[in-house]
């Protein structure tokens, strides 16, 4: 509603943030859950009585003229009487921010503090543990994945050579141009199981609407696997690759890794998830979040090994290797961001912890330090 993004404009955005032309993205989404707040009192604005508006504030600093935000314990309520106008509130609200002393504070600290946005991420996301909680977390997870990817690798006659058994699913994958067909008959058995099972009511128009696209030669170099939506986006050899890339790009999207990513990028996952988002409620697009967007794809991951969709030790180890990736991504982005790493280790750490191939390694960094996801998207 323009007239009530206005008003939390003027109160929250305007008396605190005027100095920095840049607002962190954090703050965008406070602004947003703001103007949630009022979406929610059905009221417009000039109708609004006794309410508790509460404004965290940030500070910046502006070394090197890149702001960058953290949200303080600090609270300013502003009460709105009954019959008062915005302006007069707008005013009231100024003048409450001068005497708590607070501008002061974010002035004087300006030069002797150092904001991390990555704690600011952690408190927008309500998330009740530090970097190094969920690095330690991480490694938990990964202590039961390398546990399964042994049990598995004995199955198929490795012994405890989980790496050899990671090898050996990885030469399981189609000839050049065979991924489109792998690509729907996986999406049709994902749909199949869910309805054997009655896991989820998966419309018929959301079922019979998805698309496939070869996914670009450049778009490859940060996105070495599949991408979904609505359209599943589909990795593969293109004519501009080196035949050890070539190799990489088809053993990285075998038919086993693939088994478990299309049912994360289609049905259940992705594409059902922004089916149902668009129809129900779609306001709630505006306060999007990592651990909504991944969250739910993972969140069948999980439940869908639990119920026992992998059929054979290469698909567990299919499975396994997914799970091991997000481990990994936790543990390689928190510590890059917390400069415990480097990018070029953040390659290493994949290849030898989780088992990519080196050029797929390197497009998930590429990914994860571009600019286009944030830290905490895992």
């Amino acid at each position: 509603h323009r007239s009530m993004a206005a008003v939390i404009s003027e109160l929250f955005l305007n008396p605190i943030c005027k100095q920095s032309e840049l607002v962190p993205r954090c703050w965008q989404h406070r602004l947003h859950r703001a103007i949630f707040d009022l979406w929610l009192d059905k009221r417009q604005p000039a109708d609004i009585k006794s309410q508790v508006r509460r404004i965290f504030l940030p500070k910046f600093s502006n070394k090197k003229d890149k702001p960058v935000m953290v949200l303080e314990d600090r609270v300013v309520k502003l009460n709105v009487r009954e019959k008062e106008s915005i302006q007069e509130a707008v005013r009231r609200f100024r003048k409450l921010v001068e005497r708590s002393g607070i501008k002061k504070e974010m002035r004087r600290r300006e030069y002797y503090e150092k904001p991390s946005e990555l704690a600011a991420e952690l408190v927008f996301e309500r998330i009740p543990y530090t970097p190094e909680e969920l690095i330690a977390t991480a490694e938990r997870e990964f202590s039961w994945c390398d546990g399964e990817f042994r049990r598995a690798a004995q199955d198929l006659g490795f012994g405890d050579d989980a790496r050899a058994a990671l090898e050996h699913v990885k030469d399981l994958h189609e000839e050049p141009g065979g991924q489109p067909a792998l690509v729907r008959a996986l999406a049709l058995e994902a749909v199949d199981f869910l309805r054997k099972n009655d896991l989820v009511t998966v419309p018929r128009l959301c079922e019979e609407t998805w698309r496939m696209e070869m996914m670009p030669p450049d778009r490859q170099r940060v996105s070495p696997f599949f991408l979904g939506g609505d359209t599943i986006m589909v990795s593969f050899p293109t004519s501009g690759m080196t035949h050890d890339e070539k190799r990489m790009s088809l053993r990285g999207n075998n038919r086993h890794f693939a088994r478990a990513t299309v049912h994360h990028e289609l049905i259940p996952g992705h594409h059902l998830q922004q089916f149902m988002l668009a129809r129900h409620k779609p306001y709630r697009s505006l306060f999007e979040t990592p651990f909504w967007v991944e969250g739910w794809a993972l969140h069948w991951e999980m439940l869908l090994w639990d119920l026992g969709f992998a059929q054979t030790p290469e698909d567990r180890i299919g499975m396994l290797f997914w799970r091991r990736h997000r481990c990994g991504r936790i543990v390689f982005s928190l510590r890059f961001h917390l400069g415990q790493m480097t990018a070029e280790e953040c390659v290493d750490y994949l290849v030898e912890r989780v088992g990519h191939e080196r050029a797929n390694a390197e497009g998930e960094v590429r990914r994860s330090f571009g600019g286009e996801y944030p830290p905490l998207y895992q």
